[in-house]
């Protein structure tokens, strides 16, 4: 009886190091958790264009609402959203997913890429158009559209040695020129016209180039 009032203490010191333990065995598996959260690569379930959200799945995860990485998002801004089904990769550097962001752009079998020359800068549509850039052959094309626009306030300069239409062209308002015109072989600048027998010049007449 007097050996256990006298020594206390090594029956209480053993509550503070079962107490250290557990906190070691929650902390471990929170750090385990947060290490898990901190990259996770899943698809886009929803998408939220108003508010430029979107949800990932990710294994049985369905995130909270988070935004999505653009790459522009300053005074110049981008807007490609994602789509329903495009695998992109969720980054949340506290590990606390609902804090994180979206990574867009990796291809998959439903979505490859659409091209695999190393000298093209191309972007595909969903309906199909494509634009691209051949850093070799220095050619840029634009294929798959129904209309395009540019607007301009003042001037649109095309400078260029040859400027070819394969189709009909029109022209609203007045076309000025200041070189000569051919039209069949014949100039618009320097043309003439044989006269008939009823004009003041006599049959046969040739007029002088229109001035």
């Amino acid at each position: 009886m007097l050996s256990l009032i006298s020594h206390p203490q090594p029956i209480q010191a053993h509550i503070p190091i079962l107490y250290t333990y557990e906190m070691k065995l929650n902390l471990n598996s929170d750090n385990a958790r947060r290490f898990e959260n901190v990259i996770r690569y899943g698809t886009i379930a929803e998408v939220n264009h108003q508010k430029a959200l979107a949800r990932v799945k990710s294994g049985e995860l369905l995130t909270d609402w988070l935004p999505w990485c653009a790459t522009r998002a300053g005074t110049t801004t981008i807007w490609s959203p994602p789509t329903v089904g495009e695998q992109v990769a969720v980054f949340s550097p506290s590990g606390e997913i609902h804090t994180g962001f979206i990574l867009m752009g990796i291809f998959t079998v439903q979505c490859p890429s659409p091209s695999n020359d190393p000298n093209c800068h191309t972007v595909k549509f969903a309906d199909g158009a494509i634009v691209e850039y051949n850093q070799q052959s220095h050619a840029l094309k634009v294929t798959g559209i129904n209309t395009l626009l540019v607007q301009a306030s003042e001037k649109v300069t095309f400078d260029t040695p040859l400027a070819h239409f394969t189709g009909d062209v029109q022209i609203d308002k007045t076309s000025t020129a200041n070189i000569d015109h051919i039209s069949n072989g014949i100039s618009g600048h320097n043309h003439t016209h044989t006269q008939n027998s009823g004009n003041h010049y006599g049959g046969g007449a040739t007029t002088t180039p229109p001035k």
